[in-house]
């Protein structure tokens, strides 16, 4: 891949990995944003960009969110790096804004999975007609992050998974412990995060929130914001609860 940095108004970097490299300006872009713990060299993000390249849709990249894909933290002013987190839309935004400004004639289409899927919609319900975006798809978001982590937490799997997923966060802040020292999270109270919540040992402090409750409402999409996309969305997003109707419609008498 061709790495790409892209340099965040708030001092932080995230990456564009291009595969193979860098297109010129009018190539259709099919950027991949994925999901937490997850970098651009996951299988299932590699995939999918050699099938967009074998299709011929255009040049398939991959974001590296903040600290991963071997990216440093970093922050403007010696001021503590932020972590990556379900916060994201606003990186995101500031990507596809440079991402125009490189390719002013390229159309721009983004596949986001689970976390970076609700990235996404958020992006797009908060840009409304401005979204640079042409078309975009998110695999399993969490739209409503606070039902998700209750479903979780009240069941012996979702508790297991959500321990599997600490841990790795753990090891990412690990990885990050020399620019996170003299912040407001230690090494310890982070590997804490695994067994109380990183929404709030981790992500509520670096990020200035008050707690997961608030952490869980600024990632989660909500209904006015769903509803936003779904005035924009051709063909346009369909509920649940219809998406169910139809499928027992269609089964007849």
């Amino acid at each position: 891949c061709d790495r790409e940095l892209v340099p965040l108004s708030d001092g932080g970097t995230v990456s564009v990995e291009w595969f193979p490299s860098r297109p010129a300006d009018g190539v259709p872009v099919i950027l991949m944003l994925p999901g937490i713990n997850n970098d651009a060299a996951f299988p299932y993000v590699q995939h999918v960009m050699r099938l967009v390249l074998a299709e011929g849709l255009g040049t398939p990249a991959a974001v590296n969110w903040r600290g991963l894909g071997g990216l440093p933290l970093s922050a403007a002013g010696g001021a503590t790096p932020k972590v990556y987190c379900g916060l994201g839309a606003p990186d995101l935004a500031e990507i596809l804004s440079h991402l125009r400004r490189r390719l002013p004639s390229s159309p721009l289409y983004a596949v986001g999975w689970s976390m970076g899927g609700c990235i996404l919609v958020r992006h797009m319900a908060e840009a409304g007609e401005g979204c640079e975006l042409r078309a975009a798809m998110a695999v399993s978001p969490a739209l409503d992050v606070s039902a998700v982590q209750r479903y979780w937490q009240g069941t012996p799997v979702g508790r297991l998974y959500g321990l599997a997923i600490g841990f790795k966060l753990w090891l990412y802040f690990l990885s990050h412990r020399r620019e996170l020292a003299g912040g407001p999270v230690s090494v310890w109270r982070a590997f804490l995060g695994v067994f109380r919540g990183y929404e709030d040992e981790v992500f509520a402090p670096l990020w200035g929130l008050s707690g997961h409750e608030e952490y869980w409402r600024r990632c989660s999409v909500g209904e006015e914001l769903v509803r936003r996309v779904a005035r924009r969305a051709s063909p346009p997003v369909a509920a649940a609860a219809a998406v169910a109707a139809a499928a027992e419609s269609s089964r007849g008498p």
